[in-house]
């Protein structure tokens, strides 16, 4: 695999580190500087601006208040997550990470006060490129979560939350999610006690709000509904520009209509026990082959609705008859 360094071109051989750990490279007629060694890998430094990292575990889960990083993938495999950083409630920075796997040749960016962290799930080390856009320093990585517990007052605040040491950071979200769902007193409700929205096909029943309360009327991290559709009926063919869902069905039996890779629409029957994620902003339609019922949690988004089709003609949106306070 090779990468271009302008103005000359870099073959990535394990001689090539091999010259440069022992100092025999040259850049610019002086050495690189000594590798640094890491419980992930190690990292060399070219020029103030760019390193060349050699990747074999997990880093650190940090930010920079005064860069953003460029990472190009030279060999290998890695995931890397990112978050916005929320300073006020450290698990809900954890839980909002989103992974991208990286390929050779992929380029991702991480902007300033984003936490990131990067994985080796190459069978050998993974190598990528890293360069900075903005001041280079030592004391600007800022740990919020470490695996190898390297911040003793970072691990004991962890271990003060309730959650074991050592985890990887992909243990860690699933974890922390669930433990945030079980901390919000108004997660769920009892059907009698939960707010009741109609449907031409149907009706939701939003496990997660009062009745009588208006959507909006208070921020949630999530919407819960449990729904029911009446056999023969069919779900508005649509979209979402940033809502994702969830959907499990409980019972019954549907035709559902998931967009794919290349934008096309595939169908097929699922039934009882059986899920899938949609994420934005994929079209998808739900069509009820006998009386159905399932449960959707999804992104708090609920006004993120795009039509394409819809049998009672509804327009876009959140539909307000629907939504009435009863």
């Amino acid at each position: 695999m090779e990468v271009i360094l302008s103005p000359h071109k870099i073959t990535m051989t394990q001689e090539f580190f091999n010259r440069i750990e022992s100092q025999q490279a040259r850049a610019e007629n002086e050495a690189y500087k000594n590798p640094q060694k890491s419980i992930w890998g190690s990292s060399i430094t070219i020029n103030p601006t760019t390193r060349i990292n050699r990747i074999n575990g997990e880093g650190s889960t940090h930010f920079h208040k005064n860069r953003g990083e460029e990472y190009i993938l030279i060999d290998g495999q890695i995931i890397v997550y990112r978050a916005s950083l929320s300073l006020e409630n450290i698990e809900e920075t954890i839980a909002s990470m989103k992974e991208t796997i990286m390929n050779p040749g992929d380029k991702i960016f991480i902007s300033p006060n984003t936490v990131h962290t990067a994985i080796n799930i190459s069978p050998q080390d993974s190598t990528f490129l890293e360069i900075t856009h903005g001041p280079y320093e030592d004391n600007d990585s800022h740990r919020v979560y470490d695996k190898a517990g390297r911040d003793v007052q970072l691990a004991n605040k962890w271990s003060s939350l309730g959650y074991p040491q050592g985890l990887s950071i992909q243990e860690l979200i699933p974890l922390v999610k669930s433990n945030l769902m079980k901390k919000d007193s108004e997660w769920l409700k009892s059907e009698e006690d939960a707010k009741v929205v109609v449907k031409p096909w149907g009706r939701e029943i939003w496990l997660n709000y009062n009745k009588g309360e208006e959507v909006g009327d208070k921020q949630k991290k999530y919407a819960y509904k449990k729904i029911h559709i009446k056999a023969g009926t069919k779900t508005s063919f649509q979209y979402h520009d940033k809502k994702q869902e969830t959907n499990f069905i409980l019972q019954g039996q549907a035709e559902a209509w998931f967009e794919n890779d290349k934008g096309e629409i595939e169908k097929k029957v699922v039934n009882a026990g059986q899920f899938w994620t949609i994420e934005p902003p994929r079209k998808h339609r739900i069509i009820a082959l006998t009386d159905l019922v399932l449960l959707e949690v999804s992104t708090p988004e609920v006004d993120d609705v795009i039509r394409l089709s819809d049998d009672y003609q509804r327009g876009d949106g959140r539909i307000q008859d629907e939504h009435k306070v009863i």
